[in-house]
């Protein structure tokens, strides 16, 4: 019989054999010569192929037109024996042929002990802005609201990854409030992907044809930062030999996004809410009113 232990862990296979098959993203395995050894059930479905197909046969056999976007990628990280995270490919496969779709891939090296890298595993997901294989079937005139919605959407999330109801709401969010002027307030813990949402919000505006102008408030002293949101002139304190042009002139007709803004002083917030009511401000050590067309994130 075996032992509590040996069954445990047998159990524990067996639950993740399950999981790695059923994930809701392409998982596979290849060695160094880029052939399959594992695909799960999901990455089989997406490249049209079952999976007992993809082993022992190379991406480049199966798949060509992706094989151009990944080999490259796959070879850096067998040479250099580090991960390469998001990596983007835009392609075709055998399950929708004649639609490019963008994926993005995140690829680990599988090493021994001395550091030799001995294969691949590879994530797999399709970015939110892929296209949905039937939209080329019909015309826009014949799309209905919500297919209409969804194209909309997907062009919004470029960047996201996932395909949960918040995370939609979130990117319809962004695509009604991308079209206006409005000031637009992010909420999120460090990390969520404040600044993600802001680049969409921004590259989905009329005033995309302009870089965004991003300022990291925590980062800037305290005695720096209304220089460096509003310009100075030159004389404006010691040390100040020359004009600088602040970060709203740089945003003029653009977005500016003001990271953890909750960190500036009252005083500083309270130049900040002029700029944001009449589009006014003074650069520092100057009376002279300046006037700008920014978008504030």
């Amino acid at each position: 019989m075996l032992d509590t232990g040996e069954k445990v862990h047998r159990r524990l296979r067996g639950e993740f054999a399950k999981i790695y098959n059923e994930a809701p993203m392409g998982l596979c395995y290849l060695d160094t010569d880029l052939r399959y050894v594992h695909v799960n059930a999901w990455l089989a479905n997406l490249n049209g192929l079952p999976a007992e197909a993809h082993i022992g046969r190379t991406i480049r056999e199966l798949l060509p037109d992706v094989a151009e976007g990944v080999e490259q990628q796959f070879r850096r990280v067998l040479d250099t024996g580090e991960p390469i995270i998001q990596g983007r490919v835009h392609a075709e496969t055998p399950a929708h042929p004649g639609v490019k779709k963008h994926y993005i891939h995140n690829y680990y090296p599988v090493k021994q002990q001395d550091g030799t890298v001995v294969g691949l595993t590879c994530a797999i997901q399709l970015s939110l802005k892929a296209l949905v294989a039937n939209d080329k079937s019909q015309p826009p005139e014949q799309e209905n609201g919500s297919r209409r919605q969804n194209r909309a959407i997907r062009s919004a999330g470029d960047g996201f990854i996932g395909d949960s109801e918040p995370l939609r709401e979130t990117l319809k969010a962004i695509e009604q409030v991308a079209k206006t002027d409005s000031t637009v307030l992010i909420l999120g813990e460090t990390g969520t992907g404040k600044e993600l949402v802001a680049h969409a919000v921004h590259d989905n505006s009329p005033r995309r044809d302009r870089a965004m102008v991003t300022v990291n408030c925590a980062a800037l002293p305290a005695s720096l930062i209304e220089a460096e949101l509003f310009g100075r002139e030159k004389g404006a304190y010691t040390g100040a030999l020359t004009r600088q042009t602040g970060r709203f002139e740089l945003a003029d007709g653009s977005t500016i996004f003001l990271d953890e803004i909750g960190d500036l002083s009252i005083e500083l917030q309270t130049k900040l809410l002029r700029v944001l009511q009449d589009g006014e401000f003074q650069r520092l050590g100057s009376s002279k009113t300046h006037k700008v067309d920014v978008r504030v994130v």
